[in-house]
């Protein structure tokens, strides 16, 4: 997720709290009442998992595993299996080779045989 997805995230959860804010105190008896609180529950679980998304992120970042489809290796790969970040490593080496996924974890299975 990139910089500008980031905040498109945030603004439609301040706008939806908003609008819940608004629905809760002029329809405080009505099935409205529900379906704002229903939203608002909705949009913690939504700022929950992109907090966790931006806390990985960091963590990536500072441990200097964060790379860019653009500028990445297939040596960033292997950094990457080395970290315990098979996944990522998948997903870093698909966008470098244009492969599928059966190839990419075929390929990174035998980077990892290699340690």
């Amino acid at each position: 997720m990139n910089k500008n997805e980031n905040f498109y995230v945030w603004l439609s959860c301040a706008a939806e709290f908003g609008l819940a804010i608004i629905v809760l105190a002029a329809y405080p008896n009505q099935i409205l009442f529900t379906l704002a609180l229903t939203a608002l529950v909705l949009l913690f679980l939504v700022l929950f998992f992109q907090i966790l998304y931006l806390i990985k992120r960091h963590s990536l970042q500072k441990r200097g595993l964060l790379f860019s489809a653009e500028k990445a290796t297939s040596q960033d790969a292997e950094k990457l299996l080395r970290a315990g970040e098979r996944l990522r490593a998948i997903t870093l080496y698909r966008s470098l080779y244009r492969v599928s996924l059966p190839d990419a974890v075929q390929a990174i299975d035998k980077i990892q045989a290699t340690f």
